[in-house]
């Protein structure tokens, strides 16, 4: 099986809308997760979705997957403190609902990416099938510069090499399950996406190329661009 899990714990506070996470925001007339969710649940590899949403938009949540998508292989679970633990509770939750196997897949993927393709979702599948974990990337276009302290340069690397991490990132639930196991508690703590965990350990990680319309909505600029993409 194929299982998306679509972390949305966040409560978009760069976003600056104090009366709801970023998440919930209308992009052309439906919140921006269900555009999300969507995606997923429209594409012929996916078996089911859940979705990690702060504990005080549970409800809400459920009650807008039942108007958008009744029927669906969908549902959601209470995040947690940290990108980890919503992952973890969402492998979880997975696990239970759709009772998976160690060959078996998780797409994670941020909610507030809605413009995600069905080639970046089929192409995370076939890599994470294949090797295990799989990320998705765009070249750097800027110069990447490194910095200690914040004031002054430590560092520049060749352009040539950076590259920008997206999602999708996927992998086998076995092979998540192993490493993870292998990681301390400091460990998971670095942890800011899924596919630093198998870096830590020296796993190879797929790379899946990714589009720049692939934003994400962090702060009021993204938004207005998704909206003009939106219509």
């Amino acid at each position: 099986m194929n299982i998306a899990v679509i972390v949305a714990g966040g409560s978009g506070t760069r976003m600056g809308n104090g009366d709801r996470p970023k998440q919930f925001l209308p992009l052309a007339g439906r919140p921006i997760l269900i555009h999300t969710a969507e995606r997923f649940l429209r594409h012929a590899k996916i078996d089911g979705v859940v979705i990690g949403i702060p504990p005080a938009w549970l409800q809400y949540t459920q009650e807008l997957l039942a108007r958008y998508f009744p029927g669906e292989e969908i549902g959601a679970v209470p995040g947690g403190a940290t990108r980890h633990e919503t992952l973890t509770r969402l492998v979880e939750e997975a696990k239970k609902r759709f009772a998976l196997g160690e060959t078996d897949v998780l797409v994670t993927h941020d909610a507030v990416r809605p413009f995600l393709t069905e080639r970046m979702i089929s192409e995370n599948i076939e890599a994470a099938r294949r090797y295990g974990a799989a990320g998705t990337y765009i070249p750097a276009t800027d110069t990447i510069v490194c910095s200690q302290n914040g004031e002054e340069l430590s560092g520049m690397p060749d352009r040539a090499g950076m590259y920008q991490a997206q999602t999708p990132q996927s992998f086998r639930l076995g092979d998540y399950e192993n490493v993870v196991s292998e990681l301390s508690e400091d460990e998971l703590l670095q942890v800011t996406d899924a596919c630093k965990l198998f870096f830590l350990r020296n796993r190879p990680v797929r790379m899946v190329e990714g589009e720049i319309t692939n934003l994400k909505i962090t702060h009021p600029l993204d938004y207005r661009i998704a909206q003009m993409l939106a219509e």
